[in-house]
């Protein structure tokens, strides 16, 4: 009776030992077997993008240049101004209007090599031309080419309807990009820039423009490009595109732009330059001397700025993970972010991240971010990534008791 009340005993014993251990498992590295609920979702993640509500508009740093332009913006590629004239002045834009073009041709048109059989609106367009004929088979890529290095009007509009169907539905969505990057005083009324009372803009806003153009590696190759040449499939030459923008040539440190003159704008020029890392924007418009307009802004403003980069070594954190096969994940930013300033300028930082994050979480999920600030005004952000994989825990299978005593 002694042995048989003993070995009740420990039977029990072994019951409540292994209804303890199931029912309070540590959060971290373990779960319940019988666990299948998602857990609750702490935190929501987002695509951000760059804001550009507040670009052109922060510390002015007062270049002293002077120039011909009747308003005039030079500013860095995150929109700290440093040289200013009249650039809130709403004027004619003339054929920097095609920066826009571009822009929507590029973002709606996923396949360049796309053919489109030239309709008869974009034959004998006035002003600039490529001399496209009613029926040609062209590439969207020639056409796009022939936008922003011969500045054809033509190609324009065959642009503009090879895109969105129609010269009216393209200039919609010229407004509407416009609208979405904060060009609050910039309304376009066709895709070439031809003159009409409508069709306007300011230097601040088509800074705006200029600096959300030259994030897209496709623009930037076009407007870098000096010489196109186009052969149909027998060798024959179709065209020979060549860039209006003389910068190209005489500046080294020049990315590409855009020019236009119409007589009722005068001449008008957006440009992009890049020196040791800092980017800088040029925008001038009414504009007799625009080439020596812009070559002295940027001779001044390279003078007045330096490069500040935030990379994995600035910005990597940490955060704990639930449920999972390791208790922590290291986040990283998605790129390296660099900031221009000037010489006195620095720029402070925020990391913002869950509490926790459940697994399992793959590698190069977005879970946080990080904002840049300078002098109290945000510039800036970037998506905080997963550096790794973290996968469930899963419990190894144990053996039940009486396995473990016979086995």
């Amino acid at each position: 009776m002694k042995y048989i009340k003993v070995v009740i005993m420990i039977a029990v014993f072994t019951v409540l030992t292994a209804f303890l251990s199931e029912k309070f498992i540590p959060l971290f590295g373990q779960e319940k077997e019988e666990e299948e609920t998602d857990p609750p979702i702490l935190y929501q993640t987002e695509k951000w993008v760059n804001d550009y509500s507040g670009f052109a508009v922060n510390r002015d740093l007062s270049v002293n240049v002077t120039v011909s332009a009747q308003s005039a913006i030079l500013c860095t590629g995150d929109g700290t101004v440093l040289f200013e004239k009249q650039s809130e002045v709403p004027l004619p834009m003339a054929s920097i209007t095609k920066v826009m073009t571009a822009v929507v041709a590029i973002e709606k048109n996923g396949d360049l090599s796309r053919t489109f059989s030239v309709p008869p609106e974009a034959v004998g367009v006035e002003g600039s031309s490529v001399y496209l004929q009613a029926g040609e088979q062209v590439s969207i890529e020639l056409l796009l080419y022939s936008v922003m290095l011969e500045s054809a009007n033509d190609a324009a509009t065959a642009l503009a309807i090879a895109t969105s169907g129609s010269e009216e539905e393209f200039v919609r969505e010229m407004n509407s990009t416009a609208k979405r990057i904060s060009m609050n005083s910039t309304h376009f009324c066709n895709p070439h820039g031809l003159s009409e009372n409508e069709h306007f803009t300011t230097a601040k806003d088509y800074a705006r423009l200029m600096a959300y153009a030259i994030k897209n590696e496709v623009f930037c190759k076009v407007i870098s490009t000096k010489k196109a040449v186009y052969k149909k499939d027998d060798g024959t030459l179709t065209r020979v595109l060549s860039n209006h923008n003389r910068l190209l040539n005489t500046m080294p440190e020049m990315i590409g732009g855009k020019t236009g003159y119409t007589k009722a704008s005068g001449r008008t020029l957006v440009t992009a330059a890049e020196k040791d890392g800092a980017v800088l924007i040029c925008v001038t418009l009414n504009a007799p001397d625009d080439w020596n307009d812009h070559t002295s802004l940027y001779r001044a403003g390279f003078e007045t700025v330096k490069t500040a980069t935030f990379g994995e070594e600035a910005l990597t954190s940490e955060v704990p993970v639930a449920l999972g096969d390791s208790t922590s994940l290291s986040l990283i930013p998605e790129e390296a972010v660099t900031f221009t300033l000037s010489e006195n300028d620095a720029i402070e930082f925020k990391i913002t991240v869950p509490h926790v994050v459940y697994a399992p979480v793959s590698e190069g999920t977005p879970i946080g971010k990080a904002e840049f600030f300078c002098n109290g005004i945000k510039i800036g952000e970037t998506e905080l990534i997963a550096s790794a994989t973290a996968e469930k825990f899963k419990k190894k299978e144990e053996k039940g008791f009486f396995e473990k005593i016979f086995s």
